[in-house]
C-alpha cells in the first residue's frame, strides 16, 4: 500500500497470512492501521490540516497470499473492500496530536465615558433680564445658534435687571449683580443661574461681596471675573469660583477702565476695554494668576456698552456710546491678542447701538438689542466681517439683555 505519491514518499506493506489465521483478512487489516499511523505522523510533519486528512485519497497497491497445505492462492481485485475497510476503521478514532493554541485576546477596553459635569448642548446663549420701555424685566430666552431661532423660557429670574453681567461654566451659566431697577443707585450683589443641560433655572444661594452695576465678565471654563462698577465709578474686580460658587474681591483693581467697560476672552486671559471715564485703554486679567495689568493698545474712540466677542485670538468692539454725549457708534475696532494691535473694520454695523449684548458663536459674532435696534439681532460674519440681520427678534428685547452659557 502507497500513500499519494504527489504528498508523501512510497510505503509499501506486504503482508503474509496463514492458514493458521481464523480471519485471513485481520493480519491484512493490522498492517494497514500501521500503515495509516504512519501515513497520520508524516501528514503532521508536513502541517496537514484535520480536514485535508479526512479528504486524503489512499492509494494502495495490495497483494494478499493465503497458503494451504494443498496450494498457493492470490487474492487481487481485493483494492475497493480494503479500502472500504480502512475508512470504516480508522475515521472514528483519529490519532491524537498535541496543539499549542494561543490564549483568547482581551476584549478591547471601552472609552470611560466623559464626565457628567461636562456635558453641555452647544450653539445656544440665555439672554436673561433687561430694560424695555422703562421697565427693567427678568425674563429669560434662548437663541440657538444653528438656524438663529428663538425661544422664551417657562422660567424667569427671580431679581429683574439690567447693567449686569454673564459667564459661564461647564454645567452652569450665571447672571451677575446689576441694577434691578431704572435708578442708577440700586445695585445688586445678587447671582442667579441657568442648569445648562436641563435648562432649568438654578438658585445659586450665594451672593458677591459687593454690589456692581454697569459690570462686565471675562471667564474661562473655571472662574469669572465680575469688572468695573457704577456710580460711583469703580475699578472694582471680583472673582467667582465656578466649582465653590464662592466670589471674593481681588486686591488688585482696574488700572484704567470703570463702569460700562466691555470684555473679550481668550482662553487664558481677558482684556477690559473703556469705560466711563472716556477711557480708551485695554486693561488685561491672567487667569491663572490674577494678574492685572495695563495694555498699550487704544480704542481708535471712547466707547462703553459696546457688542464684544471673540473668534481665533481676534477681539471685535462693535457699536457703543461715548460718555457724556449723544454720539452712538456704528464702528466695529478688531484687537488682536498676538501682538496687542487694533485696527477699524471696513464694515460697519446695520445701526449707530449700544446697550447691546455681544456673544461668541462658532461662525458669527452676534449682538442682541441695544439702545438704538431694541429686540433686533443682528451678526456679524467672521470670514467676511460683514454684517446681517439674523431673521429674529427678542421678545423683550430693549437695552442690555445679557448672555449667560455663551460661547459654549
Amino acid at each position: 500500500m502507497t500513500q499519494n505519491p504527489s504528498l508523501f514518499p512510497a510505503i509499501y506493506v506486504q503482508p503474509c497470512v496463514t492458514a493458521e489465521t481464523a480471519n485471513p483478512y485481520e493480519e491484512l487489516l493490522r498492517q494497514i492501521l500501521v500503515l495509516r499511523n504512519l501515513h497520520l505522523i508524516q501528514a503532521r510533519k508536513s502541517g496537514t490540516s484535520d480536514a485535508e486528512l479526512q479528504n486524503q485519497t489512499i492509494e494502495a497497491r495490495i497483494s494478499v497470499v493465503q497458503q494451504t497445505a494443498a496450494s498457493t492462492v492470490t487474492i487481487n481485485n481485493v483494492t475497493t473492500n480494503i479500502y472500504k475497510t480502512v475508512n470504516q476503521i480508522v475515521s472514528p478514532a483519529p490519532v491524537a496530536v498535541a496543539k499549542t493554541v494561543a490564549p483568547p485576546k482581551p476584549p478591547a477596553p471601552r472609552p470611560a465615558p466623559p464626565p457628567a459635569a461636562t456635558v453641555v448642548k452647544l450653539g445656544r446663549v440665555f439672554l436673561g433680564g433687561g430694560r424695555n420701555k422703562g421697565a427693567v424685566h427678568g425674563q429669560v430666552e434662548k437663541f440657538t445658534f444653528n438656524g438663529m431661532s428663538r425661544v422664551t423660557m417657562g422660567w424667569k429670574l427671580v431679581q429683574t435687571r439690567w447693567r449686569h453681567a454673564g459667564a459661564a461654566g461647564r454645567v452652569r451659566g450665571y447672571w451677575f449683580a446689576g441694577q434691578y431697577r431704572a435708578a442708577d443707585s440700586l445695585k445688586s450683589a445678587a447671582i442667579e443661574g441657568v442648569d445648562l443641560a436641563k435648562e432649568t433655572y438654578y438658585s445659586v444661594g450665594t451672593s458677591l461681596s459687593q454690589a456692581q452695576s454697569y459690570c462686565q465678565a471675562n471667564y474661562d471654563y473655571l472662574r469669572a471675573y465680575i469688572c468695573g462698577s457704577y456710580s460711583p465709578l469703580a475699578g472694582t474686580i471680583q472673582k467667582f469660583i465656578f466649582s465653590t460658587e464662592v466670589a471674593s474681591v481681588l486686591g488688585t483693581s482696574l488700572p484704567n477702565s470703570t463702569g460700562g467697560c466691555n470684555t473679550i476672552d481668550k482662553q487664558s486671559r481677558g482684556v477690559i476695554v473703556g469705560g466711563w471715564n472716556n477711557s480708551r485703554t485695554f486693561d488685561q486679567i491672567t487667569f491663572a494668576t490674577d494678574a492685572v495689568v495695563a495694555l498699550s493698545a487704544q480704542l481708535g474712540i471712547p466707547r462703553v456698552r459696546a457688542a464684544t466677542f471673540e473668534k481665533d485670538g481676534r477681539g471685535y468692539i462693535a457699536g457703543g456710546y461715548r460718555p457724556n454725549t449723544a454720539a452712538y457708534y456704528d464702528t466695529v475696532e478688531r484687537y488682536k491678542f498676538s501682538n496687542n494691535s487694533i485696527v477699524t473694520n471696513a464694515r460697519r454695523m446695520f445701526a449707530a447701538q449700544a446697550d447691546c449684548e455681544g456673544v461668541s458663536g462658532a461662525i458669527h459674532g452676534y449682538s442682541f438689542g441695544g439702545t438704538k435696534i431694541r429686540n433686533r439681532v443682528s451678526h456679524m460674519r467672521f470670514v467676511t466681517e460683514s454684517w446681517h440681520y439674523s431673521g429674529c427678534a427678542l421678545s423683550q428685547g430693549g437695552r442690555n439683555p445679557v448672555g449667560a452659557g455663551r460661547k459654549f
